[in-house]
């Protein structure tokens, strides 16, 4: 499902930073190439619709798709990853360190990206009519699986066939270290 990233540009009050981007929401059928296009601007701040990514959803994730709509509001994660350019600019002149590189319902995936320090991850409130792809997804795709807990194997000793005494016997041995 195609789906228009709008990413929030606020001047920043820290002496080392321009600019704070932030992803905000995301646009349900966003026209495809529309990217880093100015949607609305106010005093120290500007909406755009960064770009249009694909909202993949995939069947042995569903479990955590599951677990995200249980939550009190069900979200999107999105990730923006600094690009480094400094020649990409807005229609403003301001320059864009920032790109949408990707959408994710998958609270696991979102949180694999937050190790780096080059991705910002946010969350943004779902849509209803993609609330409601996700859970025909689900329906169509969720196969549970029962858990099963792992028992412990018992460890088979073998004999010692080459003639030497091991590094670390199996014999037991006294507090000093000698053998009983």
């Amino acid at each position: 499902m195609p789906l228009g990233i709008v990413v929030e540009r606020r001047a920043s009050i820290h002496a080392w930073a321009d600019d704070i981007w932030m992803p905000v929401t995301v646009v349900a059928g966003a026209p495809m190439g529309a990217d880093w296009s100015l949607m609305v601007s106010g005093t120290g701040w500007d909406r755009y619709l960064a770009a249009t990514l694909l909202l993949e959803l995939h069947h042995k994730e569903t479990d955590d798709y599951i677990f995200n709509l249980m939550s009190k509001t069900p979200t999107l994660y999105v990730v923006l990853r600094q690009t480094g350019e400094e020649d990409k600019k807005d229609e403003n002149g301001k320059t864009i360190p920032v790109r949408a590189h990707l959408v994710t319902a998958s609270p696991n995936e979102a949180e694999a990206h937050l190790e780096s320090d080059e991705e910002i991850v946010e969350k943004v409130t779902m849509p209803p009519d993609v609330l409601i792809w996700v859970e025909a997804f689900i329906d169509r795709h969720h196969i549970d699986e029962p858990f099963i807990k792992r028992r412990k194997t018992k460890i088979k000793v073998e004999d010692h066939l080459f003639g030497k005494e091991p590094i670390f016997s199996t014999r037991r041995t006294g507090p000093s270290g000698s053998k009983p």
